[in-house]
């Protein structure tokens, strides 16, 4: 089943899309719904989605701006924009960034059912000629925000990031992105940065020729003092009695 979410500042436009559409014939089911694009990003962030109907004209972050920010983060994800009849630049700016497709106010049902049935085909379609293309299942318990966390963490714990730095490039609440890395993981945040660090560390210190001062400052360790208490808490052994056993 293909997984949708929908966006509308009108609650009984939303109220309509949940109780008047046969999603499950068009082999989607309809996961959420928000009344703006800042909450329908934790459910996107939470969950893989593959199919987003969203108003074009919301408080905050418009729907273009938001199939703006979806494209900019890499997600296969086709967006139809609900539009009104004088909103024709609008149109055009969404066709350049991407938009899958859009809607007329006043809209019918079978309008609806016709744009997501083309987004259905074409995203089976896709997934046909690019299986990559298709949602990791060995990864489902694990949400896209968080493996695009890890991720960012991955490529960049040499620096000095913070969480905030991180939630920031992911377009999300920074305590909401803390607790569902924490529920997802095990771990906190600070835990797995630190992991990540002391884990490189150990493989520069396999280097001789390295001083440990040199080491601690390459996993962003400033502070050797600091960098010595948190490797010897961790492994309980200093950075220099490790590379000892480990020459031995």
């Amino acid at each position: 089943m293909l997984k949708i979410v929908a966006i509308d500042d009108n609650p009984i436009t939303l109220q309509s899309l949940e109780t008047t559409i046969d999603w499950e014939k068009l082999g989607c089911v309809l996961i959420g719904t928000a009344d703006n694009a800042e909450r329908a990003l934790e459910i996107i962030n939470y969950s893989h989605v593959d199919i987003i109907i969203s108003d074009i004209k919301m408080p905050g972050m418009s729907g273009l701006e938001f199939a703006e920010t979806i494209c900019k983060m890499g997600m296969h994800t086709k967006v139809i924009l609900i539009t009104g009849f004088h909103e024709f630049e609008l149109v055009k700016s969404a066709i350049k960034i991407g938009v899958f497709d859009f809607l007329t106010k006043p809209f019918s049902n079978d309008e609806i059912f016709s744009a997501v049935q083309k987004a259905v085909i074409a995203i089976k379609k896709e997934r046909q000629e690019n299986p990559r293309l298709m949602p990791d299942r060995q990864n489902d318990e694990v949400s896209p925000m968080v493996r695009r966390a890890i991720e960012y963490l991955e490529k960049s714990f040499k620096e000095p990031i913070t969480l905030e730095d991180v939630s920031k490039n992911l377009n999300a609440n920074s305590s909401y992105l803390s607790r569902a890395i924490k529920k997802e993981m095990g771990r906190g945040f600070i835990e797995i940065l630190t992991e990540m660090r002391l884990e490189h560390a150990k493989k520069l210190l396999e280097n001789p020729n390295m001083k440990i001062y040199e080491v601690a400052k390459q996993v962003s360790y400033n502070d050797y003092t600091y960098f010595f208490q948190v490797f010897k808490k961790r492994y309980g052994i200093s950075p220099n009695e490790y590379r000892k056993r480990f020459l031995i």
